[in-house]
């Protein structure tokens, strides 16, 4: 009895039959050895650490699609006025050399004298395709703008790289001239004369560099510069009825106006009619600046074709000028 007896100030309590029982203590977890950690916590470190799981897809290896050199107008360069004003800034075919690499094209953007006779441009143009490494011996498609082709279908004929041009496919090349250069070669004598004595290097070929646009001079360019039967030989031409620009409203009144094969018709420089030449594969819907991107400001809101419109177009057209290059690389592989 005495020794079960409580001590004296302290109260005998019954457990109650819905007491919970003590819950025994925890075993102690043993660190793991410094510098060692357990399997788990690694491949649980590693699923944290690994990144999105992506679907991969493999580029498209650069050259697959054929070498494409891009040959461009009057007053160009790779920039605009590039040989005779300091307007590095504005790119002449631009974005459109940067797109067809992007697609798998080998591009190559020349430069010729903004301003001389077509035989000198072509003979500059002839040097840098027989200079460009990245042709490696391949045939190539030659994408012109303008009086680009002019100096391509010269370069051809006479200067003897019909064996390396597969396809010329010229973009609103005045084939048949254009009315818009006899008005400015007739009325615009005195401009020449004054322009040449304050900057000699701007129009020093001027008027005989433009002669050849003339509705006459495209007749006589025609008689002595023939089609090479190997080549093929594509156009496309511009028609901006509903989508001219400002600055080329009054060109398009007055070649629209003009009788002959070079009015009619036209994307504010040269005609339809004029510009076919070949196989007529297709009539754009943009002006002779809309055609290389020109970043005219009004273009943001106004209806012209956006800067994705133009390059899209450029793709398809490389599209039609290397499709027998590629037929055959591929008949090669």
């Amino acid at each position: 009895l005495a020794a079960t007896a409580a001590p004296m100030g302290s109260s005998l309590r019954r457990p109650t039959p819905w007491a919970k029982a003590a819950a025994p203590p925890r075993p102690r977890r043993l660190a793991p050895p410094r510098g060692r950690r357990p399997l788990c916590a690694l491949a649980a470190a590693a699923l944290v650490a690994a990144p999105p799981r992506t679907r991969f897809v493999a580029p498209r290896p650069l050259g697959t699609r054929g070498a494409v050199v891009l040959a461009h107008g009057f007053g160009g360069g790779r920039h605009f006025l590039n040989s005779a004003l300091p307007l590095h800034g504005l790119e002449y075919f631009r974005g459109i050399g940067e797109r067809l690499q992007r697609i798998g094209y080998d591009v190559l953007v020349t430069e010729v004298p903004a301003f001389d006779t077509v035989k000198s441009r072509a003979e500059s143009l002839c040097e840098q395709i027989h200079a460009w490494p990245e042709r490696d011996g391949r045939r190539v498609s030659v994408l012109a703008h303008s009086m680009g082709g002019l100096d391509a279908r010269y370069a051809i004929s006479k200067l003897g790289i019909h064996g390396m041009v597969d396809t010329l496919l010229t973009v609103s090349t005045p084939h048949h001239g254009s009315p818009l250069a006899d008005f400015l070669l007739t009325y615009t004598q005195p401009i020449h004369q004054v322009w040449r004595s304050i900057m000699p290097g701007l129009l020093r070929c001027m008027p005989e560099g433009g002669h050849c646009l003339s509705v006459e001079g495209a007749r006589e360019f025609n008689k002595e510069v023939p089609d090479d039967p190997g080549v093929r030989y594509l156009s496309v031409a511009g028609d901006a009825e509903n989508r001219i620009s400002p600055e080329l409203r009054l060109s398009h009144h007055f070649i629209a106006r003009h009788d002959g094969v070079a009015g009619g018709v036209n994307d504010g420089v040269v005609s339809v009619s004029s510009a076919t030449w070949g196989r007529l594969v297709e009539t754009i819907e943009m002006d002779h600046l809309h055609q290389i991107n020109f970043p005219f400001l009004h273009r943001w809101f106004m209806r012209s074709p956006s800067d994705d419109d133009v390059l899209e177009t450029w793709c398809r057209l490389a599209k039609h000028a290397t499709v027998r290059c590629e037929a055959s690389a591929a008949a090669r592989r």
